[in-house]
């Protein structure tokens, strides 16, 4: 499948110079550029494209005005901002407009790899309406308790808000350079709070107010517990066990989005079902998994592929764990919750005592 990737900007040779260095791409992509906003909408009439990337600093109508439109109109198109402006000045603007924000200077190969991130995501959302549907959300869903917080100026510490704050941070604030873990400080979660009590009287931030949604993440904040404490008992080393806190925080989100988008086919066709079977109806009526549909979102958020790959295997069992590394292994078992001692996950290697936890594959 050919991704169309759309470059706009106001300087005709800084796009050409793009062109240019994505040209190893264009078997794979469908590149077009268009010098100011307006043009950009001609080809956005004409042609279908997947990933837009716009300067924020253009004069006249500026970038968060395009991508605002095109969340409008074309729902599907994954959003993303560049600007040589540092991301804690712009955050604010586009919090509800852009997926992710790139900061120029930027390197060709900084923005090859994230198109090439959600370009792989994006393939294993077959259903378009699905797609559209998720693609809204430029941050998590968040409780109404968050919001009601926020307004008083106050910040609850619960694992649902950090995981909201998490995903500002890396999408909006941090630059993720390595391919590990979000690089994200805790001034960056600072200036995430700040960011979403900015805005929060301005734009609506996703909140739920659906039982099937209160469940998921009641589900979520247990599964998170779990395998920090498990990761600890593997001794995993800072760095894995850092990746593994955030893949923990948003390992259901994906059914969450589902959730809050379909509420009432979710409410009547998945319900209270646990995994494997719900991610199997989940398969059944949307076209794909929570898994899969988390994993597009977290890769249109920017986080790294270490993340995304622990969030969708999360559906390995100990009969399938060869091959897997041991953050998989340590989230797929916190989801049970009942096996056997966290210590005992690393020597695992063949499939003599699996609990039937085997879900729809997610590759």
């Amino acid at each position: 499948m050919t991704i169309g990737v759309l470059f706009v900007d106001d300087d005709q040779n800084f796009l050409e110079g793009l062109r240019r260095s994505l040209a190893k791409y264009r078997n794979e992509w469908r590149i077009e550029v268009a010098v100011g906003v307006e043009r950009a909408f001609d080809v956005l009439e004409k042609r279908k494209v997947d990933i837009i990337v716009a300067d924020q600093d253009m004069p006249g109508q500026s970038g968060d005005y395009l991508l605002e439109a095109v969340g409008v109109r074309w729902p599907s198109t994954v959003r993303v901002t560049l600007s040589g402006r540092s991301k804690s000045e712009i955050a604010s603007r586009l919090i509800s407009k852009a997926h992710y924000i790139l900061t120029k200077p930027c390197k060709s190969e900084e923005i090859a790899q994230y198109v090439t991130r959600v370009a792989e995501r994006s393939k294993e959302l077959k259903n378009d309406f699905v797609r559209a549907a998720v693609t809204r959300y430029t941050t998590p869903i968040l409780p109404n308790s968050t919001k009601r917080s926020l307004r008083e100026g106050r910040m609850d510490t619960d694992l649902i808000t950090g995981a909201g704050l998490l995903q500002i941070a890396v999408s909006h604030l941090s630059s993720d350079e390595n391919n590990s873990a979000p690089t994200v400080t805790d001034a960056m979660m600072r200036l995430a709070v700040e960011q979403l009590i900015q805005i929060n009287d301005d734009v609506k931030i996703g909140s739920y107010s659906n039982t099937q949604v209160q469940r998921l993440w009641d589900e979520t904040i247990e599964i998170a517990e779990t395998a920090k404490a498990m990761g600890a008992a593997a001794g995993l080393t800072e760095q894995p066990a850092r990746s593994l806190e955030v893949a923990a925080a948003f390992c259901n989100i994906g059914s969450i989005a589902l959730a809050d988008q379909f509420p009432d086919l979710y409410q009547n066709q998945i319900g209270e079902l646990d995994t494997p079977e719900r991610w199997e109806a989940e398969n059944k009526y949307f076209g794909a998994t929570g898994l899969m549909v988390g994993a597009y979102l977290l890769g249109i958020w920017g986080f790294s592929d270490a993340v995304i790959e622990e969030v969708i295997n999360q559906n390995v069992t100990l009969s399938t764990m060869a091959g897997h590394d041991v953050n998989e292994r340590v989230l797929s078992a916190a989801r049970d919750r009942e096996w056997p001692k966290p210590i005992e996950i690393e020597n695992i290697e063949s499939g003599d005592k699996s609990p039937s936890n085997e879900g729809v594959s997610a590759q």
